[in-house]
């Protein structure tokens, strides 16, 4: 298992599309400095900013970020390098979880770039604004990283039950749609307003619409928890059933 980290992680920090991300991500931010009328968020506090930062880059972490991903680890499947390694004899959950831990963790820092970005930027030109504690903030961080890390599971998940590049790239863009679609049911219709919020889809847009009372908080935990165990164990499931010969 150590050694697969070791090989995974290595992989990312000389990947360059990592870095052309990172770079993206840095670009993205400098947005809210863009001086015209429409664009309110140079009047946010940094706080502010921070809060709505999520929300405003969902299309961009859940379609292209984790499908962009996704194609590396599918690509693994292609050449046959899953094969050789489970052929080397490591066990499949272990293959499973290296994977899934650099992945998730990949997601997580590039996500990361621009709520922290602007949360600068717009401190320094409108102040912190201080609505919520720093506690608070906090917790909605842990909240966030462990979102993505569910996020980036399911794109684990996808790469290795389809293991084909381009099904998990239309796989995560209609996943976009049926995102928004939900959003925009769940605003009229009270039924789908419950199932929808039990999805880890729901959590980026609460953090806009107010604090979170600690049980909020513990609930979309569990979401993500629950979200990350279920595909990285069907993730397992698929790679059991691939032939090494």
């Amino acid at each position: 298992m150590y050694n697969l980290l070791k090989v995974e992680f290595y992989k990312l920090k000389h990947s360059k599309f990592f870095y052309i991300l990172i770079g993206l991500m840095f670009l993205q931010s400098l947005c809210v400095l863009i001086p015209l009328k429409a664009n309110y968020l140079l009047k946010k506090t940094g706080e502010s900013m921070f809060l709505q930062a999520f929300p405003l880059q969902e299309f961009l972490i859940n379609t292209l970020l984790i499908g962009a991903f996704s194609y590396f680890v599918t690509k693994e499947f292609q050449s046959g390098y899953v094969k050789n390694l489970i052929a080397s004899g490591h066990r499949r959950i272990n293959i499973v979880l290296s994977k899934a831990i650099v992945f998730c963790i990949g997601v997580a820092v590039i996500s990361f770039i621009f709520p922290i970005c602007t949360l600068v930027i717009n401190t320094i030109t409108n102040g912190y604004g201080g609505e919520y504690s720093l506690v608070y903030i906090f917790k909605l961080s842990i909240v966030m990283i462990i979102m993505y890390f569910a996020m980036g599971s399911i794109g684990i998940l996808f790469s290795f039950v389809t293991k084909n590049v381009g099904a998990v790239i239309v796989i995560f863009y209609l996943m976009d749609i049926a995102n928004r679609f939900g959003t925009a049911m769940s605003l009229n219709n009270d039924t789908v307003k419950y199932y929808y919020s039990k999805t880890i889809f729901d959590i980026p847009g609460r953090f806009a619409d107010g604090k979170l009372s600690s049980g909020t908080i513990f609930e979309l935990i569990f979401i993500c928890l629950v979200t990350l165990i279920v595909c990285v164990t069907l993730s397992t499931l698929a790679l059991r059933k691939v032939d090494i010969k």
